[in-house]
Order: C-alpha cells, then structure tokens, then sequence
C-alpha cells in the first residue's frame, strides 16, 4: 500500500471506545491516542499498544465531522504523523 485516507467528513460520531480500536493499528505503542479530564481535573490517558504504519495517511474532515471522528482525525494527527484535510465538499461531491 503507498498511502491511505480515512474519509470522516459529514460523520457526526461514535463510540470513543471504536476510535480506540480504529487508530491502534496506525500508532506506535506508548504514543497518546486520547487523554480526558474530569471535572475534578483528574486525567486519563489511553496510550497505543498498535505498531504503527510506514505509509502516509490522511484524515478527511469538514464541518459536518463531530465527536469520536474529531478525536479520530486528532489522534491520527498528532500522535500518527497523518495529515488532514479540512476543505469544504464542492456541489459535484455533494450530489454523489
């Protein structure tokens, strides 16, 4: 495979424990793929155990993109290297 693109544009969410299990393959292990804090200002961190991946990826996202698919793109982002794209869909996409 020479690259890869996950497509989350117009996904308003999910589960946050699929997001877990969807970028694990793609981050090294002991690399953060989310971090919470409570209200009580307590944190917890869920670290990769995946391996990673040696090709490029890149996460697509648009305004219609919401909950676990922005943690997605975030985590892919941030602790796998992907880049993202963040452009708007044009009318000929829209109507495919």
């Amino acid at each position: 495979m020479k690259g890869l693109i996950i497509d989350v544009r117009n996904d308003p969410g999910g589960l946050l424990t699929s997001v877990v299990e969807i970028v694990e393959p793609f981050i090294p292990k002991g690399k953060t793929i989310v971090q919470i804090e409570d209200r009580n200002g307590q944190k917890e961190q869920t670290t990769s155990q995946g391996t990673g991946k040696p090709y490029p990826v890149t996460v697509l996202i648009n305004k219609g993109s919401a909950s676990a698919s922005e943690i997605l793109a975030g985590a892919m982002h941030d602790s796998a290297g992907a880049s993202w794209s963040a452009r708007p869909r044009s009318a000929k996409e829209r109507c495919s």
